[in-house]
């Protein structure tokens, strides 16, 4: 019987790093969504982790490869040519990975460690997301919410990523077939007042007429679209009144009419909510045509299965019917 060789006392060198490194899903997706967003704030919203910890990986990465991947220019972060050369390789892996899953991983607020940009005007920010901030501050505790103003580059950023999601109202944001939009509310409007106004005063029973606007003025907010157009806040089509000062913001007109006899013209919901803290009556106007306020939630399509976005919608739709409730 041939004798077997003896145990070999050589010491095997040890695998560098770059070798016995375990190499994550995670890795794979950030350097792929790097190369197509250019940008690390991006890339990190979209993959669900902070900038923070994406700089971290993208260190670990470079020293794993040995290689910048991505070189700065500018306010871009534009892939190195042994990135570009990986990316087929990466994309396979992604994936061939994502084959082995026949359910979505499960989704756990808490573990959220992520920023996400809301677009809205100040009056959409208190009647269709303040609602929702206290669930979400309780569930998901590192999750950070942005809150920006509409633009005429809104809808732009949208599609970039840069913006997660638009709370308004903008039928011409419907016509790109990549945005998606949820109604929130169908609500009308109503004729606020200071709580000792000669309107609020004569009609104790708080319905008004056309008639009774007459000899005062209104306070008109200049209400921003996302697709960058602007339109005052009226009652009804029919309707012409007097005014007396325009503003780009929607709750200053409430404070406005605390000091004179003008009145403001706004929705519901946005006016119960306010008469919480402030001294003022809601007339209600049943004459004419009326406009009524019928603001949406809208993302895009890129984000629909993600568990983050879709967690998200669904809370902010669900608090901002249950406070808009009457």
């Amino acid at each position: 019987m041939p004798q077997q060789p003896a145990p070999s006392d050589e010491i095997i060198p040890a695998a560098p790093a770059s070798v016995i490194h375990e190499l994550k899903y995670i890795d794979l997706l950030l350097l792929k969504t790097l190369a197509e967003t250019e940008s690390l704030t991006k890339t990190s919203a979209r993959i669900g982790i902070s900038v923070a910890k994406a700089s971290r990986m993208l260190s670990s990465l470079r020293k794993l490869f040995n290689n910048e991947l991505v070189q700065r220019c500018g306010p871009r972060m534009i892939a190195t040519p042994e990135l570009e050369r990986l990316l087929p390789d990466i994309r396979a892996s992604i994936k061939s990975l994502g084959k082995l899953f026949e359910h979505p991983l499960a989704f756990h607020p808490a573990d959220i460690e992520s920023r996400l940009v809301f677009a809205c005007t100040d009056n959409a920010y208190l009647a269709l997301l303040a609602p929702a901030l206290k669930r979400l501050a309780e569930e998901a505790p590192r999750l950070q919410i942005s809150v920006s103003e509409l633009d005429d580059q809104t809808l732009s950023k949208l599609s970039s990523g840069d913006i997660d999601f638009i709370l308004g109202q903008d039928f011409l944001a419907r016509k790109n077939d990549r945005f998606r939009h949820q109604r929130l509310l169908t609500c009308p409007h109503c004729v606020v007042v200071r709580r000792d106004h000669p309107m609020a005063l004569a009609h104790p029973d708080g319905r008004i007429t056309a008639g009774d606007l007459r000899g005062f003025r209104q306070v008109l907010p200049i209400i921003h679209r996302p697709s960058g157009f602007e339109s005052p806040t009226r009652l009804s089509m029919n309707l012409a009144t007097a005014e007396a000062i325009r503003l780009p913001y929607f709750i200053a007109g409430f404070f406005t009419i605390l000091q004179n006899d003008c009145f403001l013209a706004a929705p519901l919901a946005v006016a119960q909510r306010l008469s919480n803290w402030l001294p003022i009556e809601l007339l209600h106007f049943d004459e004419g045509s009326q406009f009524l306020w019928t603001p949406e939630i809208l993302w895009h399509e890129r984000t629909d299965a993600s568990p983050l976005h879709q967690w998200v919608r669904s809370i902010v739709c669900s608090a901002a019917a249950a406070a808009n409730t009457p």
